[in-house]
């Protein structure tokens, strides 16, 4: 597994988030029940290595699994995809 869990729990989240890295690529893995339907679904969303999500659109994830199984849908998906398709961070306005 190429994926390294830097922290569980973070703080400051509503729902159990894991911040993770793979291939110095930081993610945020989510864990929540849908307000929608009130199952558990785990998701993975691009962050920075602070755990600051960077886009809300999904890597990957799904209901009724595991961050241990999100974890390992992040690693199978190919470099190459996740590099193309992750956001560039931008400071915030009080950063810069």
């Amino acid at each position: 597994m190429t994926v390294n869990i830097i922290e569980k729990h973070l703080p400051g989240f509503k729902s159990d988030a894991w911040l993770v890295e793979r291939d110095g690529l930081h993610f945020i893995v989510s864990g929540v029940t849908a307000f929608d339907t009130g199952r558990w679904e785990v998701l993975v969303f691009p962050s920075d290595s602070s755990g600051k999500v960077l886009n809300w659109g999904d890597v990957c994830g799904g209901r009724g699994i595991t961050h241990s199984e999100a974890i390992n849908r992040l690693d199978e998906i190919p470099l190459e995809t996740l590099r193309e398709n992750y956001p560039t961070p931008t400071p915030s306005p009080d950063e810069s």
